[in-house]
Order: C-alpha cells, then structure tokens, then sequence
C-alpha cells in the first residue's frame, strides 16, 4: 500500500470495473448516471460511455470514486487526511 517513499497508493492492485460492474455499483447506491458522474466531475453521457464499455474508467477516476463513496478498500478520506 505504501510506496518506498512511504507514500501510500490509492491506486495499489486496484483495477477499475468492466461497464456491467460500473452499473450495478451505482444502482447499489440509488444513483443515476448523471448524480454518479457529478461525484468524479463527468456528465452523464460520459459516465454513460464507461458502462457500455464504450471507454474504461481509469484507475485514478475509480479509486477517486470508491473514496468519495466510502467504498475504498483500503483507504478513507480521514486516512489519507493523515498523510497529505
């Protein structure tokens, strides 16, 4: 989780979701494409574009995603808080 420097990585053996995964994750959460999109900056019609597979979501977006939902499995935003 951390690098040599200490630094922890968000992005660490974190892969982003195929299109179908990116959907059921935000029904879960009783969003829509829109509010889904608002939560990482993007429209609906970009958010859209990733669940038709149409794009893969990168990385960084997905870790972003899964800290302001709370869902990170291994960070939160109070932990990384701590080291900023």
């Amino acid at each position: 989780m951390q690098t040599q420097y200490g630094i922890l990585n968000p992005l660490h053996d974190l892969q982003a979701p195929d299109g179908s995964e990116l959907a059921e994750l935000r029904m879960r959460c009783g969003l829509t494409q829109s509010a889904a999109g608002q939560l990482i900056g993007i429209n609906g019609n970009a958010w859209s574009r990733y669940e038709r597979g149409q794009r893969r979501m990168p990385a960084a977006t997905w870790a972003c995603l899964l800290l302001t939902l709370g869902m990170h499995p291994r960070l939160t935003a109070t932990t990384l808080a701590g080291v900023l």
